[in-house]
């Protein structure tokens, strides 16, 4: 027979409408272990069931439930205890409806060894004794509260076994859908929460990807392996945008939506973050990776945050310094035997050699970084022919600020007035080049060509400004390149007024240019090393050089 419920209270079964505020009373039929939140409380999920009749345990009878609590001493902490729900919120959440238990709720804990069984609860009826209990705020149970707990614990002693076994199956999947990890301990296909400082991130120009490098300064030796410039001279290794670590201490996290957009806003380099969520897999590159993805039910939903644990901050702050203490020994022992005898004008030449390839290093990370958002934006297009096209679509996007972490992953602070100290504007585009001389029978070889800020200034003799707020330079822009590529971006206007952005199509006889004359420079941009296509873990790129539009 179902329960008798006292006045106020729902029914399990008739809790269904998001957002409605409900009483409830349950037996805890599992309990999951209490975890921390971004905001530094404390979290519990647990189910209860108000009904047995049926036998079965987890089913229609039964709701998720989560209560926050700065601390976890007021948690229930016994599955068959009795519980009694006041004043919580229902949210839909995958399907299903769970109750919200904020800091103004209120919960009641009856122990099951403590509750009598109906023939002995005639005192209680008459009020002359109280259910033992622990309760976070609200009044005391009333006599019908009471009463409801002793019946629905005798109700539910036939389903003991069943109530037993879900638990440990609860707990087992619990545990096995996530847990927090030193990414020393990662393994694939198994979804952590990781404590870490970030090394490195940058995103694509579309902003709905962010690839994340952070480490808590643990070795994994699945990850990807990052040579250390100071020390392994033999290995050709390209200058980098952090200094430490190195080696497979680095993992790479791939992160979507709105996790990325939180990254974009609120992430700099060296900041703590606590990464919840994530899942271990296999990269492209067969090495091991993290990834992030948006919450398909609640798309607004961020699983990375500042690290607030000053216990987490300390841990890894020690291992930097235990790393970094080993890598000085390190490279002052191979500095030491790698020294020669006398000074020689061929090493004061290597020197100067290094110093170039340093100061090229330095220019490939802007391109880099533009050529990398090309492919994605390419990716996205679904394989369609592009036998004539530029990037960005739009000439207002040519330029790009020094601020804008999309452009500049290490923008100066705001001032405390709120303005930019130092904000400079500079060029950054790609073009799709073709040969104009094609042998018959043959096809054009088409070159995608990175357009840097040096480059930009030559070709166009105008230095890069905010163009979306400066309408004459933007015309005069527009003027220039005419020159240079004809009626293409009139074209490619008139398919993005009919809402698409996509390349002309091969063919298209409307085109009005002419061949010109350019020197391209090749040079090789760092990628993950791949068997068939980048061995060496370098990609051949091409970017204008010397090549001016003569008016």
């Amino acid at each position: 027979m179902p329960l008798q419920l006292p006045n106020g209270f729902t029914a399990i079964k008739d809790a269904t409408e998001a957002k409605s505020t409900v009483s409830l009373i349950g037996v805890l039929v599992s309990l999951d272990l209490p975890k921390t939140t971004r905001r530094q409380d404390m979290a519990l999920n647990f189910t209860i069931q108000d009904d047995f009749t049926s036998g079965e345990v987890g089913g229609e009878s039964s709701i998720t439930c989560r209560l926050f609590r700065p601390t976890e001493d007021k948690f229930p902490k016994t599955v068959g205890d009795v519980v009694i729900l006041r004043r919580w919120q229902l949210q839909e959440y995958q399907f299903r409806m769970d109750a919200i238990g904020s800091r103004t709720c209120h919960i009641v804990v009856f122990p099951s060894h403590r509750i009598p069984v109906p023939g002995l609860s005639e005192a209680f009826q008459a009020g002359s004794q109280k259910l033992p209990h622990e309760r976070t705020g609200g009044p005391p149970p009333t006599i019908p509260e009471q009463m409801a707990v002793i019946h629905l614990k005798h109700a539910s002693k036939g389903a003991a076994p069943q109530v037993k076994q879900h638990a440990a199956i609860s707990a087992s999947k619990a545990k096995t859908a996530r847990k927090k990890s030193l990414i020393k301990d990662l393994q694939l296909d198994t979804f952590y929460d990781v404590c870490a400082q970030v090394v490195d991130f940058y995103y694509t120009q579309l902003g709905d990807r962010v690839d994340l490098k952070v480490t808590d300064y643990t070795p994994n030796e699945q990850m990807l392996y990052y040579p250390d410039p100071d020390s392994e001279k033999d290995f050709p290794v390209r200058e980098r945008r952090w200094s430490s670590p190195f080696g497979h201490m680095v993992l790479n996290i791939t992160v979507y939506g709105a996790n990325a957009a939180w990254i974009q806003e609120n992430l700099g380099q060296g900041d703590f973050v606590f990464v919840r969520n994530m899942r271990a897999k296999l990269a492209t590159n067969g090495k091991l990776e993290g990834a992030l993805h948006e919450d398909k039910m609640n798309d607004s939903k961020v699983d990375i945050m500042l690290l607030k644990s000053e216990g987490e901050i300390e841990a890894i702050n020690k291992r930097r310094e235990e790393y970094e203490k080993e890598r000085e020994t390190k490279t002052a022992f191979q500095a030491l035997q790698n020294e020669p005898k006398q000074p020689s004008a061929k090493s004061a030449k290597e020197k100067r050699e290094a110093k170039k390839l340093k100061a090229r290093a330095d220019k490939d990370a802007e391109l880099e970084e533009l050529q990398r958002t090309e492919r994605e934006w390419e990716k996205g297009r679904g394989g369609i022919n592009t036998n004539v096209d530029v990037y960005p679509p739009e000439i207002k996007l040519f330029a790009h600020s020094t601020r804008d972490r999309k452009w500049n992953k290490h923008p100066k602070r705001q001032s405390s007035n709120g303005a930019h100290a130092n904000e400079k504007w500079e060029w950054g585009f790609v073009l799709l080049l073709e040969d104009a001389n094609v042998p018959r029978d043959t096809v054009a070889e088409k070159l995608r060509v990175v357009v840097n800020n040096e480059a930009a200034q030559f070709l166009l003799k105008m230095n890069a400004v905010d163009l979306t707020n400066q309408p004459k330079v933007l015309k005069k822009l527009e003027e220039k390149l005419f020159i240079l590529w004809g009626n293409l971006m009139e074209l490619k206007t008139e398919l993005r007024d009919r809402g698409n952005d996509l390349p002309l199509p091969p063919g298209d006889n409307r085109l009005q240019n002419k061949p010109f004359d350019a020197c391209i420079e090749e040079y090789g941009c760092e990628v993950p090393p791949t068997k068939d296509q980048h061995q060496f873990g370098y990609q051949r790129m091409y970017r204008l050089a010397q090549t001016a539009i003569v008016e």
